[in-house]
């Protein structure tokens, strides 16, 4: 998603870039020092996986406020280049910070707890980040915005497993973090982290590609430009209209990531719908700790339910769905 075509709210700080490469240049290396004989950790990365649109920032933000764990925080995603040394200055002026001298009396509860965001997007120095800097440094990326499998280098990929496992070890919990730049290969994360677990947040059709639709037009300010990853090769969905994409997007998305779930033990894989998550939140916790016991949940979950609305119509979008289910 090129800067020049977003609205001010979503451009990039060209400053911020500039002093975020210059910390890349020098600390690097650093952190590889660190981290490089770091090679596991006994608590299972957790990665979300779904759709844009489909509810993933409100699960990842009450799994990190519901498990005692790290996640990419704004604050961590400024050192997407050092994560393990970000996570350090982070103890340090968080959880360290007994007597308030930084940020050791910033109200975590008023941060993480709201459950707002804008087009995945967060704000606080705690909120939880998406992270995609920290992918890319890793991975390379195809034309469809997600990992090409087939260019992937084993020791960036190494890098990338042992800076998540060495910050696990800081904090004594799971790495909870968004993974749909790896839509399509989920598979290859299963074999890196022989112990991760994936969560896939799947919605409802319509209230899906009507929320990719609305987003177009808040990112872009024109619903005419692609938002989020490509499932397919997007001259596959070039000659489509905006309506017929975004239906198409949430399709294609749903059954890459199921495909790519297909080969992962199902002890490692937990499903839910956006709805059902909504009324009773708590249930992934649940599964969660079944799979693993080693993850600490909260005893007081909260929310104990989430409200959503579908009251805003678009029959464009819902004559191409009925369209496409008689086709079926």
């Amino acid at each position: 998603m090129k800067n020049v075509n977003r609205t001010t709210s979503f451009k990039k700080n060209e400053e911020v870039e500039k002093l975020l490469g210059l910390l890349d240049k020098y600390l690097s290396n650093v952190e590889d020092e660190l981290t490089n004989t770091i090679s596991s950790s006994i608590h299972p990365p957790i990665f979300v996986f779904g759709c844009a649109r489909s509810g993933t920032t409100v699960l990842h933000q009450y799994l990190i406020n519901n498990i005692k764990s790290i996640y990419p925080s704004n604050f961590i995603s400024r050192f997407f280049y050092a994560p393990y040394l970000g996570g350090i200055f982070y103890k340090l002026f968080t959880q360290l910070d007994t007597k308030g001298e930084l940020l050791g009396n910033y109200n975590n509860s008023s941060i993480e707890s709201t459950y707002t965001s804008d087009l995945g997007k967060t704000k606080g120095i705690l909120s939880p980040n998406e992270f995609w800097y920290f992918w890319r440094k890793h991975f390379p990326i195809n034309i469809k915005g997600t990992i090409d499998v087939d260019k992937i280098n084993k020791s960036e990929a190494i890098r990338f497993r042992n800076r998540i496992y060495a910050i696990q070890n800081l904090f004594e919990g799971p790495f909870i973090s968004k993974g749909m730049i790896a839509n399509n290969c989920i598979d290859y994360l299963s074999e890196l982290f022989p112990n991760a677990i994936f969560v896939y947040i799947k919605r409802n059709l319509y209230s899906n590609s009507k929320s990719l639709y609305k987003a177009r037009k808040d990112f872009f300010g024109t619903t005419d430009e692609w938002y989020s990853f490509y499932p397919k090769e997007p001259l596959f969905y070039e000659n489509l209209s905006s309506e017929e994409q975004v239906v198409l997007q949430v399709i294609d998305t749903n059954h890459e990531i199921e495909s790519s779930l297909a080969n992962i033990h199902n002890g490692r894989v937990v499903k839910l719908e956006y709805e059902s998550f909504c009324e009773n939140p708590k249930i992934i916790l649940q599964k969660l700790n079944s799979l693993d016991s080693s993850i600490i949940i909260s005893d007081n979950s909260e929310p104990t339910k989430f409200s959503f609305s579908d009251k805003d119509s678009n029959e464009t979008i819902k004559s191409i769905i009925k369209t496409i289910n008689i086709k079926k």
